[in-house]
C-alpha cells in the first residue's frame, strides 16, 4: 500500500512538509553541525522528514538552558 499524503490531516501535513528545527531556550535553531537525520515511515520505508542532528554542543546548550529555566523563581516551589 502506497502512502497517500491526501489522507493526512492538516496538522500532520503541516508538520511533515515543514522545515524542522530544534528548540533551545525557546528559540528555533539548527544543529551547530549542520547535519540532519532522515526520518522514514516504517510501513513503507519512504522518507517523510529530515530533522536536525544535535551535536554535543547543542545538547550542552539545551541542558544549560533547561537548568537556567528550572532555577528561575517560578520553579522554586518544586
Amino acid at each position: 500500500m502506497e502512502n497517500d499524503p491526501s489522507l493526512l490531516g492538516a496538522a500532520s501535513k503541516k508538520f511533515i512538509f515543514s522545515e524542522h528545527r530544534m528548540s533551545i531556550a525557546g528559540e528555533a535553531v539548527d544543529s551547530t553541525g549542520g547535519e540532519t537525520l532522515s526520518i522514514y515511515d516504517p510501513s513503507s520505508a519512504e522518507l517523510i522528514a529530515s530533522v536536525p542532528s544535535a551535536t554535543t554542543e547543542d545538547v550542552d546548550r539545551a541542558v544549560s538552558a533547561a537548568r537556567s529555566a528550572f532555577e528561575t523563581v517560578s520553579y522554586t516551589h518544586l
